[in-house]
């Protein structure tokens, strides 16, 4: 209120208490100092309505206050109900000149009609910075309500408007308080998890500034050019929506998510050809909206929007508070697929890591355990809590130097081979060291890979002496081959020269007997 106004205002109030008795000078006093003490809006409305017919010993009285576009009903005490609309008010509203209605016919042109016939009525504007914020109606079946008492009625106009003006600006800054509230509890949340539990503290937290009925988180898969909502929250039947999907250039959030640039939506009309994919909305009985494409890394993800059952819900102010919310919540969502890409790779390598037949186990720079397989822990038959952060050469019962990395070339190249026998790796195992750089397992960690080679080295024992053996016989059956090459020679020739002996036998016989 400018200097000249709230001099006219003083002016004015000092020429009404002049008219007025002691008694109810105190009374408007006492009357002021209770409208000082109201918290909120509607605390003053109520104020308003119990100091007013108590002032001026009313039968009734209301309150209507000004929301942006019309007078509405926030208190009453009779005769009036949310919603009921009185012209009277609104003239005196916008005159900012109380009036005193005694005539019938008057009377019949305002709310007085809804009910039993009053015999007097009192408007008064509440005024704040030389305009009217709403107006007080304080009437009577009884007896006449005149000057005296609209001039009463007058004095609580100011302050009511001063609480009022105050209500409402703590109102905005609370609310700007609670918007960067939420940007930084969205901003903690970018990194928690999965999307779900981030989704669901974030529409909780955005309600309490918010009023809305449903909120929808839709994920754009820009292979399939389709948007699919994944998250939903609130109560107008939100549990039923997930996984519905939207051609990504057929719907009012594909509109939105085109053109990169939040709207709001006054009224669904079932009409509208663009929603051809979202005919489930009216099934939630909603009827306006506001939609707000996700942003990250200049890449549009998705889109979040509100829901209301009223009409014309959502204004430019709740647009841009939830547009501002956009690009953190689309960061949330970015962060939140790498989280499951991340957590997919880490249950992919667990499954791979405890299918290995092997025993592995990971140790930090002082040989404490840190993560092992499945088959380390069947091996050595202990539980997981008995394992982690134990030293690895105290469970294997092995000496402290036995696993440590000899000077020279294991050093130099961050590898060890050793034999370990009658450890619970088993009568023989091969263990094999590769040192691992890393910051969780402090300066230096080393992983281990053992191999019970019992059966192995006694089936090679085995091999070897089959070897053996068979190498003999083949020594032997060389041997045999080589002798027994000269002794067919032998038998061959012996027969020749026996069948010649027999020859030559039969012609010295012949010749001693004197033939040819």
């Amino acid at each position: 209120m400018s200097t000249g106004s709230r001099e006219q205002g003083g002016a004015k109030i000092t020429g009404v208490m002049e008219l007025l008795e002691p008694k109810e000078v105190a009374g408007c006093h006492r009357a002021t100092v209770n409208l000082l003490r109201a918290r909120d809006r509607d605390d003053l409305a109520r104020r308003l309505v119990e100091q007013g017919t108590k002032l001026v010993q009313g039968s009734f009285a209301y309150v209507m206050l000004f929301t942006g576009e019309r007078l509405e009903t926030l208190a009453s005490k009779g005769l009036v109900a949310p919603g009921d609309h009185d012209p009277v008010a609104d003239r005196v509203h916008r005159d900012v000149q109380g009036e005193v209605i005694v005539s019938g016919e008057e009377l019949s042109t305002s709310l007085a009609g809804s009910g039993p016939t009053p015999t007097s009525l009192v408007y008064v504007p509440i005024t704040g910075a030389g305009r009217s914020l709403g107006v007080l109606c304080v009437g009577a079946y009884r007896r006449l309500l005149g000057p005296k008492e609209s001039h009463a009625l007058e004095l609580l106009g100011p302050p009511a408007g001063l609480v009022l003006e105050s209500a409402d600006v703590y109102a905005e800054s609370r609310a700007l308080s609670r918007k960067l509230e939420l940007v930084l509890e969205l901003q903690q949340l970018l990194a928690r998890g999965p999307l779900a539990d981030t989704f669901r503290r974030f529409a909780a937290a955005l309600h309490e500034v918010l009023p809305f009925d449903l909120a929808l988180l839709l994920l754009y898969d820009a292979k399939a050019r389709e948007l699919t909502v994944a998250h939903a929250w609130g109560r107008a039947g939100g549990a039923a929506w997930p996984g519905r999907r939207l051609a990504a250039d057929a719907s009012l959030h594909a509109q939105s998510m085109s053109r990169r640039r939040g709207r709001t939506v006054p009224e669904l009309t079932r009409s509208e050809p663009e929603r051809a994919d979202e005919r489930w909305l009216d099934e939630a009985g909603v009827r306006s909206g506001l939609v707000v494409p996700l942003v990250s890394f200049d890449a549009t993800v998705g889109i979040f929007s509100l829901w209301s059952e009223r009409r014309d819900a959502f204004g430019q102010q709740q647009l841009d508070l939830v547009s501002d919310l956009g690009q953190p919540l689309g960061l949330a969502v970015e962060n939140s697929r790498l989280f499951g890409r991340v957590e997919r790779a880490k249950l992919e390598w667990e499954a791979t890591f405890d299918a290995m037949n092997d025993a592995v186990c990971i140790v930090d720079a002082t040989n404490r355990i840190q993560r092992f397989n499945e088959a380390f822990r069947r091996a050595l038959r202990r539980p997981h809590g008995d394992l982690v952060g134990a030293s690895l050469p105290q469970v294997l019962g092995v000496a402290e130097d036995l696993l440590a990395f000899e000077e020279g070339t294991e050093a130099k190249d961050g590898r060890l081979f050793r034999e370990l026998r009658g450890t619970p790796l088993g009568h023989l195992a091969e263990v094999v060291g590769t040192r691992l750089p890393g910051r969780d397992w402090g300066e230096v960690g080393t992983v281990y890979v053992a191999r019970d080679v019992t059966r192995a080295k006694e089936l090679s024992a085995r091999l070897q002496e089959a070897d053996h053996l068979a190498a003999i016989g083949q020594l032997a059956a060389a041997v045999a081959h080589e002798v027994n090459n000269p002794l067919a020679y032998i038998l061959t020739n012996l027969h020749r020269v026996s069948e010649h002996t027999k020859a030559l036998t039969r012609v010295l016989r012949r010749g001693a007997a004197g033939g040819p």
